[in-house]
């Protein structure tokens, strides 16, 4: 079975473990979309967005009638009947990684990245009310749709991070909040507001690195700039 975007269309998907409701014989076959059937739908844009982008094949060997005549190929079939997605994202997991500086959140189905707000993600040290939490600011979003966002920390956010002693130093102290609408599905669906915690931390191991000096010899100062915060007590 094959989903097109058009009769004769570039965009299409064939699915692969999606599989046929019951085992009732008759006139109507019913096929449960599997989730990484669905996800590869969803993410290709100018597919199944609307009935005049949503077009079906079926090959010889998807049936067979109850003389056991197989059906007939015919060109790509309008869809009669089409409802949109009207079903918010889910977010799964996160991966924080304070050594690259990396923010990696997994949802239930592709994201648009162009509609990720990363000023709408919180990492903060439990789940209830705290004092000690961090809500990016300069960070970017990588520009590609899928399943998981990808934030690249900047400099300013990952030290305000590494700076907080009980923020973000293991994985029970480290919990994600996702503002309601940060985040969108293809289908422009926004995700209610969210809380992740128990996340996959992956610890700061690489060694400061000295970017400048400066001396003054007139006030007799020194003055070091290194990459990352650093500890000087």
């Amino acid at each position: 079975v094959l989903l097109d975007s058009a009769v004769n269309a570039t965009e299409r998907v064939r699915l692969t473990n999606s599989s046929t409701r019951g085992s009732q014989n008759g006139r109507i076959v019913v096929v449960d979309l599997t989730e990484f059937d669905s996800n590869a739908i969803k993410i290709l844009s100018g597919l199944a967005e609307s009935s005049a982008s949503t077009f079906l094949f079926i090959g010889t060997d998807f049936v067979l009638d109850m003389a056991d005549n197989r059906v007939t190929p015919e060109a790509a079939r309008p869809v009669q009947n089409f409802t949109d997605d009207a079903t918010a994202p889910v977010a799964r997991s996160f991966v924080l990684d304070l050594d690259a500086g990396l923010l990696l959140v997994s949802y239930d189905e592709p994201i648009l990245a162009g509609s990720v707000l990363p000023q709408g993600f919180v990492i903060a040290s439990s789940a209830g009310t705290v004092t000690d939490l961090h809500r990016l600011t300069t960070s970017t979003v990588r520009p590609v749709d899928g399943t998981t966002v990808a934030i690249d920390l900047s400099d300013l956010d990952l030290d305000a991070i590494k700076l907080r002693t009980t923020l973000a130093t293991e994985s029970a102290n480290a919990v994600l909040r996702v503002d309601a609408g940060a985040v969108a599905d293809m289908a422009n669906n926004t995700a209610p507001l969210t809380t992740l915690s128990s996340p996959t931390l992956i610890a700061d191991s690489s060694p400061p690195r000295l970017l400048q000096f400066n001396v003054n010899m007139t006030s007799g100062v020194v003055t070091l700039v290194f990459g990352e915060a650093v500890n000087t007590s």
